[in-house]
Formats: structure tokens, sequence, C-alpha cells
């Protein structure tokens, strides 16, 4: 099955699409393996392709509705929303990232296998979550409370951040690309 077919995440960052092309990029380069072995075209559909396969969506469709869930916990308060949505896109500028410095890795979608990444948005996530608990919302709270807290967020996604997400000087805009070929600024 493709990822769409898989499972269903809320289409908050509009991920379905990519991650089932990368689902059929991911299969085309299993099936032309398995041609370039010999194999006949009832072997290239193996167990062992389709476990792997269903193993890495599932653990993609988890990695999805995890950051899905950390934008929709804090919809209610909108400086708190801008702040737990950087999670996924800091995931996806390190999945380009990742495909662009080495044509041949491959790594899951949104980097859902990059243990830098992963520990970054555990990370983020306990910090977003230690601030709910208090029960204050930033958009009643002064500036400095948000920037005080975007800056300790800013500082936990530094080491997958390409792009400065939460730079309080491009914030919410960004005059640079993330990609790592060519600077836009």
């Amino acid at each position: 099955m493709l990822p769409s077919a898989a499972g269903f995440i809320d289409p908050l960052h509009s991920s379905g699409i990519a991650h089932s092309l990368v689902a059929i990029e991911r299969l085309g380069r299993a099936f032309a393996r398995s041609l370039d072995a010999g194999q006949d075209r009832m072997e290239m559909i193996s167990p062992q392709l389709t476990s792997d396969h269903d193993e890495r969506t599932r653990a993609e469709i988890f990695w999805i509705d995890r950051l899905v869930s950390c934008g929709y916990r804090s919809l209610p308060d909108f400086r708190e929303f801008t702040l737990a949505t950087m999670p996924y896109f800091a995931a996806a500028i390190r999945y380009e990232s990742l495909r662009a410095e080495d044509p041949q890795a491959r790594p899951g979608f949104l980097a859902n296998d990059d243990r830098i990444l992963v520990a970054a948005l555990d990370r983020y996530e306990a910090i977003l979550e230690a601030w709910r608990r208090t029960g204050r919302r930033l958009s009643r709270e002064p500036v400095s409370v948000f920037e005080s807290l975007a800056a300790e967020l800013r500082e936990t996604l530094a080491p997958v951040d390409r792009a400065g997400l939460l730079d309080p000087a491009a914030h919410p805009y960004y005059l640079k690309s993330a990609a790592p070929t060519k600077s836009l600024a």
C-alpha cells in the first residue's frame, strides 16, 4: 500500500502527496534492483520487500502524526502555534538537505530516521509541554516571554536548522534558501 492508503493524517502540513511520491520512489528503486539482479517479475515482490516497505511506511506515518499533533495541541494560541509548527519545517529542511548532500541517501520521509532530528524534536516537545502545563497563553504574555521561549526552542533546533527558523531577525519572513547548494541572501 502507498502511505495514503495505509494511514490518514490530518493534512495540516499537506504531506500526503509528497509522502506517496517518496514511497513510489522507494518501491521503484527496489524493483529496479530486483530486475538488475536478474529476478523474474514474481520474485520482485518478495515478502522482505513488502515487509520493509510496510515497516518504513508505518514509522513515517507515526512521525507525520507526531509533527502534526505538535501543532494541533497549540492551535488555541497563535503564538504558541507558530512555535509548534517549526519542527515540521525543520524536518522538511533536514530531509531535503540529507537528500541534496548525498544523492544516493534515502532517509525516511521527513527524516523520521535521523537521530539528530528525533532528539531535537524530543527536547522541543518537552519544552513546549512544560510551557503548556503552566496554563498560560503566549498570546496574552508580553512579547519578551514569547521571545524567551522562542530563543530556547531555536537553540534546541540549531543542530538541524539550516534556514534560521525562529531567528528573530528573519521570522516569519525567511529571505534565504535552506538548500545546501545555493543561497538567496
